[in-house]
Formats: structure tokens, C-alpha cells, sequence
């Protein structure tokens, strides 16, 4: 009789051992999913951001020049008069 038991029992744990390690690796493939995710999102965020700085950075330079053909002199931010 307590040979029965035992026997339920190292199924029971072997069971819930095998449970867990498959639920371990469900968690650690879902990780993963979702790292890669993150990343994606993190290099669309950074490229679109480079891509504004770029197009700011164009506007700005179309602007001084717009600016210098009406200015007669340069531009120098140190200046005051």
C-alpha cells in the first residue's frame, strides 16, 4: 500500500516536472518573441526619429539659404547689432 503511494507520487512529480519545463520553455520562447518585437520596434522608432533630424536638418539649411539671398551680410549668431 505505502509502495502505492510512493509510485503515485514519483508519477505525480514527474509529471509536474515535465509541466514545468514545458511551461519554462513556452516562457523563454515567448521572451524571445517578444525581444525581438521590442527591437524591431526600437530600430523603426530610431530610424524614423534620424530620418526627422535629416529632414530638419535640410529644412534648415533651405531656410539660410532663403535668408542669405536676402540678408547682405552672414550670419553670426554671436553678434548683436
Amino acid at each position: 500500500m505505502i509502495e502505492d503511494y510512493q509510485r503515485q507520487l514519483e508519477h505525480v512529480q514527474k509529471t509536474a516536472d515535465a509541466n514545468a519545463e514545458r511551461t519554462r520553455k513556452r516562457a523563454e520562447a515567448e521572451m524571445a518573441d517578444l525581444k525581438k518585437t521590442a527591437e524591431a520596434d526600437a530600430d523603426r522608432t530610431r530610424k524614423r526619429m534620424e530620418a526627422e533630424i535629416a529632414d530638419l536638418q535640410s529644412q534648415i539649411s533651405r531656410l539660410e539659404a532663403d535668408l542669405a539671398k536676402v540678408s547682405p551680410r552672414p550670419l553670426d549668431p554671436c553678434r548683436n547689432d
